[in-house]
């Protein structure tokens, strides 16, 4: 008989979205369990079945930071819409933020019965942030929307999710000179983001964070050509003599380039609400390191 906690784990597990500190211990408890075995397996075929009835294929999803770790091969199958905005973005915005907002309910509905939704928080949009990312010297494109005109909805964590992904989307398409199709220079004109680059200095990527959902898009256009044994992880830090904390990986493909979540959820809320508040990426020969010790490949304010 599965207890209820391990019901829970075993949904997030088949699901991808098991907290990485916890898979060890739930994969312990699975390799002597057969009862568990047979139920995690179960559902891991039901997702596939629903994987395979849809038009738009859910990837793993792993802690929020990974969720698009296979957004790369799906995005590459036939069957998908493909954007013509840039390579990984088989989905667009709505899309790809889908499988994510559904997996981040399951968990936040999961917690304890104390904590404040979205919904509940009156939150504003001077909680999103929006930054630049350079291989040289980082430059601030970032502004913060007043909290009168709040450019994202207060209708729930997904719909928050989901417009969270369509900022970035549309932040990407404003850089090239496009639209999205949704809106993208409307919503940003609401937002109030105002990117400020030269043509001597043009960024290698963007970070969108929203302080309330702990949780933000990174984009990347080009990264550096994937050394083997090597991988690319994200970091935050609230100035630059303060350490910084691990928020995620990128999993890159051939294209070495897209849009990808990551997360905070753990982390200290005063690194989420400091005012220098910001991210860099690194290559690492650990797959799971508790600091940067690789080479800092992009960098922001």
């Amino acid at each position: 008989m599965i207890d209820e906690e391990t019901n829970h784990l075993a949904v997030q597990y088949a699901l991808g979205i098991l907290p990485r500190r916890q898979v060890h211990d739930f994969e312990s408890q699975l390799r002597v369990d057969s009862d568990l075995q047979e139920f995690v397996s179960d559902l891991q075929e039901m997702n596939e079945m629903d994987a395979r009835e849809s038009t738009a294929v859910a990837p793993p999803i792993d802690g929020y930071s990974r969720i698009l770790e296979q957004i790369a091969p799906v995005a590459m199958q036939p069957k998908l819409t493909r954007s013509n905005i840039v390579p990984f973005l088989g989905w667009a915005g709505w899309g790809l933020a889908a499988c994510f907002a559904a997996a981040f309910f399951v968990v936040r509905s999961g917690s304890r019965s104390d904590e404040v939704t979205v919904a509940d928080s009156n939150v504003g949009s001077s909680s999103i942030i929006v930054s630049e990312l350079t291989r040289a010297r980082p430059q601030l494109t970032s502004t913060s929307a007043a909290t009168s005109n709040p450019p994202l909805a207060s209708g729930g964590v997904e719909l928050r999710v989901l417009e969270l992904a369509n900022l970035a989307e549309a932040f990407w398409s404003s850089r090239l000179g496009q639209d999205s199709g949704g809106g993208a220079r409307a919503m940003l004109a609401d937002a109030k983001v105002i990117a400020r680059e030269s043509a001597e200095n043009q960024s290698e990527g963007f970070t969108v964070f929203d302080r309330e959902l702990k949780v933000g898009v990174i984009a990347v256009d080009s990264l550096p050509e994937m050394q083997p044994n090597r991988s690319y992880h994200i970091w935050a830090r609230r100035g630059v003599d303060e350490p910084p904390v691990w928020a995620g990986n990128i999993p890159v493909g051939e294209a070495n380039s897209g849009l990808f979540f990551f997360d905070l959820t753990d982390s200290d809320p005063d690194l989420i609400r400091a005012q220098g508040l910001s991210f860099f990426v690194t290559q690492e020969s650990s797959s799971t390191p508790d600091k940067p010790e690789g080479r800092v490949v992009l960098t922001g304010l």
